[in-house]
């Protein structure tokens, strides 16, 4: 910067009535006319390094008195040195004021044009260009990943084809030689049926008697445990007691996401007892989600590197695809110091992009999620539109957090509402889409904050306590996951 004393974009000298010269948080200074002209819609985008800095007005930002002062120093030191027209010094000052007249008119030919917004409209195009650019490279990047892991599943899959053809073939050959020898059962059955005069259907009757005491006898064990097994024959009391003291999985319970949503009475003990999971094969290795139950709501927690034999297990893919893509429930679980704070549950909506990614982070079905993540920074702490950001699951310092699927523009809403879940445009344009931003206190003006995809439903007094905590990177995420039956 040659003449800190002009401003960058006019070239005037800062005076101190109307050219007073403001500084802008990124550490930029241009005339308060300037800055008039570059606000638009409460958003203030600086020309040198484009960042984005909400405001409603040019008085939201600071006048730079050093640099006034500064003005005023070289203006005053001007003045005391005479200039003679006959000298060099003269004529160079006269050259420079006629340069200065010129480039005036230009700056107000300038800005003439940037009134009917083409020079704006040229800004945002550029930048809305080089967001695509990214974007799309990213994109590239995304698809070659997904292309290698179909060549992985088709590679699988045709092995696992064989494998079953091979089972197909051997189960063939025995269904072969088990109805010969049902054949042979079915000869002796007759013969003995003859040889006692017993009727074909009184036969059939008595196979549907038994059938339904065995069914009733059953549905009374897993209904009433040890009372009703006191009763029963002793084989009955064995199975059931060999049901309750392992401690393991009941073999004659079927577990599926309907019955699992309907909560019957053996389910809800299989899962209270930690004895119901979900599974997913991850890069030829078994992954564990567990199921719990609490305050009348199924929590399916985030995939784990970890194996629990002995246990009912579901397809993480079944379970998640009983989900409501356009309203899913998940949840934050928040520590600092030595307990765990409390359970922050946002509802994502609408179904867009950036929802879908935070479910992949909470229930870690990529491999990377928000579980044992910091909150990394409070913006504007203590006053209206305070906001706090957490997500690096990278590198946990704020610097990493790369999104998972490609981000479009999307159909987001905008809000100034405590609890608003968002992500800044800084965070998208510069890589760290998987960050995101939860607002703690309303806005007191009629600003909004963008790009909203859910809301803070309970918990928000947690999120609270944790901004007033005095070291906000001390609070982590310590459990993650989605809610399946609300």
């Amino acid at each position: 910067m040659d003449n800190p004393e002009d401003c960058q974009l006019c070239c005037t000298t800062y005076d101190e009535s109307k050219r007073r010269p403001r500084t802008l948080p990124c550490g930029h200074t241009y005339c308060t006319p300037c800055l008039g002209h570059l606000l638009k819609d409460e958003c203030l985008c600086c020309p040198s390094c484009r960042a984005l800095h909400p405001a409603s007005t040019i008085e939201r930002f600071p006048i730079n008195v050093t640099l006034e002062a500064l003005t005023r120093r070289l203006k005053s030191l001007e003045n005391k040195i005479p200039i003679k027209d006959g000298t060099v010094r003269g004529k160079l000052k006269k050259h420079l004021d006629e340069q200065s007249r010129t480039v005036k008119s230009v700056i107000a030919h300038c800005h003439e044009i940037q009134s009917d917004r083409k020079v704006s409209s040229y800004l945002k195009l550029k930048s809305a260009l080089e967001c695509m650019l990214e974007k799309n490279h990213k994109t590239l990047e995304y698809l070659g990943q997904e292309e290698a892991r179909v060549r992985a599943a088709q590679k699988e899959g045709a092995e696992e084809r064989r494998r079953l053809k091979e089972v197909l073939d051997a189960a063939k050959n025995k269904d072969k030689s088990a109805i010969s020898e049902a054949e042979s059962q079915k000869k002796e059955v007759q013969a003995w049926m003859e040889k006692c005069h017993i009727p074909s259907n009184e036969l059939e009757a008595l196979y549907e008697v038994q059938e339904k005491l065995t069914g009733l006898m059953n549905e009374a064990v897993a209904l009433t445990g040890d009372v009703i097994a006191s009763s029963l024959p002793s084989a009955n009391r064995e199975n059931s007691a060999t049901r309750e003291n392992n401690a393991t999985r009941e073999p004659d319970l079927v577990i599926n996401i309907n019955e699992l949503r309907r909560l019957s009475q053996p389910i809800r003990r299989v899962v209270e007892a930690g004895q119901l999971v979900a599974v997913q094969e991850h890069q030829g290795h078994l992954r564990t989600s567990s199921i719990t139950l609490n305050n009348g709501l199924l929590y399916l927690h985030c995939l784990k590197d970890c194996q629990t034999p002995n246990t009912h297990t579901l397809p993480v893919e079944e379970v998640l695809g009983s989900l409501d893509p356009s309203s899913t429930l998940v949840f934050l679980d928040l520590k600092w110091g030595d307990a765990t704070r409390g359970r922050v549950h946002i509802r994502l909506s609408p179904d867009t992009a950036l929802s879908q990614q935070f479910v992949l982070l909470c229930t870690g079905q990529r491999g990377a999620s928000y579980l044992n993540t910091t909150l990394l920074k409070v913006v504007d702490k203590g006053s209206p539109g305070e906001w706090v950001v957490g997500g690096d699951y990278e590198l946990n310092n704020g610097e990493g957090g790369a999104g998972l699927l490609p981000i479009s523009e999307g159909t987001y809403r905008s809000s100034g509402k405590a609890g608003s879940v968002w992500a800044a445009w800084g965070l998208l344009d510069c890589g760290r889409a998987a960050q995101f931003t939860i607002t703690t206190r309303d806005l007191d003006y009629d600003g909004q904050y963008p790009n909203v995809f859910g809301e803070v439903e309970s918990g928000l007094e947690v999120v609270k306590a944790a901004v007033n905590h005095n070291i906000i990177r001390e609070v982590t995420v310590v459990d993650c996951g989605v809610v399946l039956n609300r």
